[in-house]
């Protein structure tokens, strides 16, 4: 199947679907911390042929229960070594788009939304490397306010865009000229967020310890925001905050930015943390994938301390993290 054709079938993937007020959710108490139990974590790992290695998404409650894989479908058993994931809405109809990392096999997949089991089923490959020879171990992926997909390459340190899922002519087309390459990082790019209020792209470049800000609309380099080691980005909209994953050897931490200034917030560390991995916030707690230690803690956001473990001994190392409505 096509990517033209598949995507013909998501044409009610984009409407969002209120809550009504009498199915206010239940919510769940996490050390004296209000959180909402409407939502669930989908985490990635870092895959790869191994017996233990896992190249699928889990799922797991609000109060880190384990509820089983995500995907499904007659590709699934080819995927490998997943990173970053990204909902084009916030409904249960929202497709889920994954980055399938493995240099040779690189490639941004697609999966339908929830059915009524949870699972979310294979439509297609929006874009493969044997299309885009850019694309190549790609890292991290966002969907700008046009819905087209901006996606991080850490083996071709370039940042890569594609026509939107809703361009069904294009969907999967490269835009030309493609952004920007990260020229001098040394395979050293890593996260890519965008913010929808600026039309502003963040990545992260680990090589040369900044996070990079381009204007999405002209490519060009706008601001740097320095950083040790940044690798996992993730922006709180409502608040209008960066978070920074900083895997720096001495003081590993995550690291929360007013997106205005730029000026440093707060910063969020613990013993047990060395390498912080996927990140996302809600409902006051930052939770934060702790990929040597293999769990999923939380910190207090205001206060910057550390709260709770959700999930500890994953099997393998986990990779991204993101929070779904289903």
């Amino acid at each position: 199947m096509t990517a033209q054709r598949a995507l013909l079938l998501l044409g009610s993937l984009f409407s969002v679907v209120g809550m009504p007020v009498a199915n206010w959710p239940m919510r769940v108490v996490v050390n004296e911390t209000i959180l909402s139990s409407d939502f669930y974590f989908y985490v990635t790992f870092h895959g790869g042929s191994g017996h233990h290695d896992v190249n699928q998404v889990l799922k797991y409650s609000s109060s880190g229960d384990a509820l089983g894989e995500v995907l499904s479908g007659h590709q699934v058993d080819n995927l490998n070594e997943l990173r970053s994931m990204t909902l084009d809405g916030s409904s249960p109809n929202s497709a889920l788009l994954i980055a399938n990392a493995k240099s040779s096999e690189s490639r941004i997949v697609v999966f339908g939304p929830c059915d009524s089991d949870g699972k979310r089923s294979y439509i297609d490959d929006l874009v493969t490397t044997d299309q885009d020879d850019d694309l190549d171990h790609p890292y991290g992926v966002a969907i700008d306010g046009s819905g087209n997909v901006w996606v991080s390459n850490q083996h071709s340190d370039r940042i890569t865009r594609y026509h939107s899922m809703r361009n069904k002519a294009k969907a999967g087309d490269a835009i030309k000229p493609n952004p920007f390459a990260m020229s001098g990082s040394g395979e050293g790019t890593r996260g890519i967020a965008y913010d929808k209020q600026h039309d502003l792209v963040y990545v992260a470049d680990e090589a040369n310890d900044i996070v990079r800000v381009f204007d999405a609309s002209s490519r060009s380099a706008l601001h740097q925001i320095s950083v040790s080691n940044p690798i996992g980005l993730f922006i709180e909209e409502t608040t209008a905050v960066l978070y920074v994953g900083s895997k720096d050897d001495d003081a590993p931490s995550v690291k929360a930015f007013d997106m205005s200034s730029r000026k440093l917030l707060q910063s969020y560390s613990h013993d047990s943390i060395t390498h912080p991995a996927g990140i996302a916030a809600r409902d006051g707690l930052l939770f934060v994938l702790c990929q040597d230690q293999r769990k999923l803690a939380s910190f207090d956001v205001a206060s910057g301390k550390y709260q709770h473990t959700l999930v500890r001994d994953f099997s393998d190392d986990p990779e991204g993290l993101l929070i779904s409505p289903c």
